[in-house]
């Protein structure tokens, strides 16, 4: 028995019993290192608000369209309405009279899809809104032109741009849009259009009085204003040539839910 418990006392210790257990950090270095990130964020976000006024007007660069040149005098001033019931912007109407009265231009007016509302007569189409406004500020009916419907959002609306100013070789025109949506339609005129005539062409964005374009992030409407001018320059990378889809007009909506065997639905 002595023997036994010498022989386990002359043995020399495990590695097992050298090894060292990892160190843990002192409460007061946690809360060292905690201090710290919130001292770095805080300074981060203080330098974002107080920067705002540099980076946010920037974030609309992308969106703008390109600075018309001074010598640049349209004879044909177009609008065009996305949803086929509104315009571009609120000052649209204004707008427009002022640009005819300037170079006493003719007007011609495209929808990029059918309103549901204009054919179930809830609203007159926007060729009918347009000329009535006109008349209000003295603008001929006659220089106000509608074009039919012709599919395919904007890019319909271009193609039949590039056959007028093919027919006339001395129009210029100018294309009014929404606010932040300028780039996005100079890309579907670019794309469009041949070298000649996307040259007299240009586009010019709408004001809105609900904001002003340098502090757009002040107000609601202008939030909205951009992010939907970011959703069209999406639209417009990810679908350069979209296809027009099906439209259904209103009869056929009431008879694909009237009952099956007949009478109203």
């Amino acid at each position: 028995m002595s023997n036994a418990i010498q022989r386990v006392e002359s043995e020399p210790p495990s590695e097992a019993a050298h090894e060292i257990s990892p160190a843990v950090p002192a409460k007061s270095d946690l809360r060292r290192r905690g201090f710290f990130a919130v001292a770095v964020l805080g300074a981060v976000l203080i330098l974002v608000v107080g920067t705002r006024g540099y980076w946010l007007p920037a974030a609309t660069a992308p969106l703008l369209a390109r600075p018309i040149t001074p010598d640049f005098a349209p004879t044909v001033i177009w609008i065009h309405s996305v949803d086929g019931h509104s315009l571009p912007g609120q000052d649209t109407l204004n707008l427009l009279a002022d640009l005819q009265r300037q170079h006493t231009a003719e007007i011609v007016v495209t929808v990029g899809r059918r309103s549901r509302v204009v054919e179930i007569g809830a609203l007159p189409p926007m060729d009918e809104i347009v000329r009535r406004a006109a008349a209000r500020r003295g603008i001929p009916h006659d220089r106000i032109v509608a074009v039919p419907y012709r599919g395919r959002q904007l890019w319909g609306a271009a193609e039949w741009m590039q056959s007028y100013l093919t027919q006339r070789p001395e129009a210029r025109v100018l294309f009014l849009c929404e606010t932040f949506a300028g780039a996005a339609a100079e890309r579907v005129l670019d794309s469009t259009l041949d070298a000649d005539c996307r040259g007299r062409v240009a586009v010019l964005e709408v004001p809105d009085r609900r904001f002003d374009t340098k502090e757009w992030w002040r107000t609601r409407a202008g939030v909205k204003a951009l992010m939907t001018g970011y959703l069209f320059g999406v639209h417009g990378l990810v679908l350069p040539r979209p296809p027009d889809p099906p439209e259904l007009t209103v009869p056929q909506l009431m008879d694909r839910f009237a009952p099956p065997g007949g009478g109203a639905p």
